[in-house]
């Protein structure tokens, strides 16, 4: 009757594993000291907490990500609409569609 909880722990160390900034698999000191709790159990339990350190720390990092790639992206973006913003009074009647394009699709990404 326990033998499925082995299989589901294995499946849920499985899938931890293949997340980022965990250990591969709990090791018994970080196993839940549970008073009457069978080992297979308990080995389902310390999975399903690594998984979820797993899914918290890999939350985090997107996060942080996130967060940077929207605080350097201005810069470069500023820097293109003050170049076409200054290229536009220069440019022949021709491309001048081209670079108002341009200087919309910055403002949208700005945006």
């Amino acid at each position: 009757m326990i033998r499925p909880l082995g299989r589901l722990s294995l499946r849920v160390r499985e899938l931890a594993a293949a997340l980022p900034f965990i250990p591969v698999r709990p090791d018994r000191q970080q196993l839940p000291q549970r008073a009457g709790w069978p080992r297979e159990l308990r080995e389902l339990a310390g999975s399903f907490n690594a998984m979820a350190s797993a899914v918290t720390a890999s939350t985090a990092a997107q996060q942080r990500l996130v967060a940077d790639t929207a605080h350097q992206l201005p810069n470069p973006l500023a820097a293109l609409q003050l170049r076409l913003d200054t290229l536009e009074g220069q440019v022949d009647a021709a491309n001048r569609p081209r670079v108002q394009r341009a200087g919309t699709e910055a403002e949208r990404l700005n945006a």
